[in-house]
């Protein structure tokens, strides 16, 4: 639990940093995803993009290793790199460089299995705000969404933080992206 609750908070500083940087960074394609010869979340942590003919205006983000599935609004590019042991960074944001618009997924790998609570998140990340949470089930992963004090989003930032397969899967979000964040995240396949 110590190692999680170093990550996350190194998260949390790293989210301001990267959203910066990935916003400045007009040109990244979808296909410019960082790839990793070694992974504790994966051996593979590159995606791929489809489009998605049977829903107009929307792509299809694959991680080929992890397996999980997501769509997004096509004017929205993806970009992603690999931290190491800690785990991986996929970056979603607007192409029109709209700060607010769009969400950062956080994988880490977990030592041990987790449920996801209010009160186990706050004692891990002492000072973490966790507002009207609500418990959710995703594919088959169980987790939670809360509003919180995300340092990284102007201190108001959404959180859908879910677990499957050993590993913790951290999605946020300017608390302004809230429902189009649920829209996409319903998406989610495993």
């Amino acid at each position: 639990m110590k190692r999680l609750v170093l990550i996350t908070i190194l998260v949390v500083v790293l989210i301001g940093i990267f959203w910066f940087v990935f916003s400045l960074n007009d040109n990244t394609s979808d296909e410019a995803l960082t790839q990793a010869s070694s992974n504790t979340v994966g051996q593979d942590n590159s995606g791929r993009i489809e489009e998605v003919e049977s829903v107009p205006g929307m792509r299809q983000y694959i991680h080929n290793y992890l397996g999980f599935n997501f769509l997004y609004p096509e004017r929205f590019r993806v970009g992603g790199f690999y931290e190491g042991e800690s785990g991986e960074v996929i970056l979603v944001q607007s192409q029109e460089g709209e700060v607010n618009e769009g969400f950062q997924i956080y994988i880490t790998p977990l030592p041990e299995d987790v449920t996801l609570s209010p009160s186990l998140i706050m004692s891990e990340l002492p000072g973490t705000l966790v507002d009207d949470p609500k418990q959710i089930t995703l594919d088959g992963a169980v987790g939670i969404m809360f509003e919180s004090n995300g340092e990284g989003f102007d201190g108001k930032s959404y959180e859908i933080w879910f677990t499957k397969a050993g590993n913790l899967y951290q999605v946020s979000s300017h608390i302004d992206f809230k429902t189009n964040l649920q829209d996409i995240i319903g998406s989610w396949h495993f």
